[in-house]
């Protein structure tokens, strides 16, 4: 299965960028291409260039005017992704959708971007891309963020909202993610 891949958020942008070294090393060791082209969207200028640096050029960065700021809230995101959803499908337009069987949508369910942008997006490929499955990819926050209420009332948001939309949610416990996982992630990437 060839996935378009779509980072939404600061925690979206940066696991998508780790998607883009995974493909890349199964392109280079195995002839396998896994990702038809992905995208980083986020409202962060200096997140975009951070994770389209050097070696992420087929990375496409697809800057959205708006802040969140103000409230840090889900529905704050969902705003701006609703004001700002025909420049990320207008951006992703070039990209390889014959070549895509899928798409998959990364995002933070305790940011606000992440949280609600995905749920925003996702409705809008499913409206357009109607032959297509659309999975999503949130995260879950860390076990520190469960202390501030906002971070709780995101995820909360987020995952209500996600699961009415998409063919499958796959979860990320990150307070389950520590250096083992980190290890065994770095020794199969180097196995691949």
């Amino acid at each position: 299965m060839r996935l378009m891949l779509i980072g939404i958020g600061d925690c979206g942008c940066r696991v998508a960028r780790e998607f883009a070294d995974l493909n890349a090393v199964a392109r280079k060791k195995r002839r396998v291409n896994i990702v038809t082209c992905a995208y980083a969207v986020n409202n962060d200028q200096v997140v975009l260039q951070e994770v389209t640096k050097s070696g992420h050029d087929w990375l496409k960065p697809v800057f959205i005017r708006g802040s969140t700021e103000a409230e840090e809230s889900s529905e704050a995101g969902a705003r701006v992704m609703r004001q700002e959803g025909e420049r990320v499908m207008l951006a992703m337009r070039l990209g390889a959708f014959v070549d895509t069987d899928a798409f998959l949508l990364v995002a933070g369910a305790a940011g606000s971007l992440g949280s609600g942008g995905v749920p925003v997006l996702a409705q809008l490929l499913k409206e357009r891309r109607v032959d297509k499955p659309v999975y999503a990819l949130i995260i879950l926050p860390f076990d520190s963020e469960l202390d501030d209420p906002r971070r709780v009332h995101n995820t909360a948001v987020c995952l209500k909202s996600i699961d009415k939309l998409v063919d499958a949610v796959i979860l990320v416990d990150n307070g389950g993610v520590g250096s083992a996982v980190d290890v065994s992630a770095a020794k199969n990437r180097d196995k691949a």
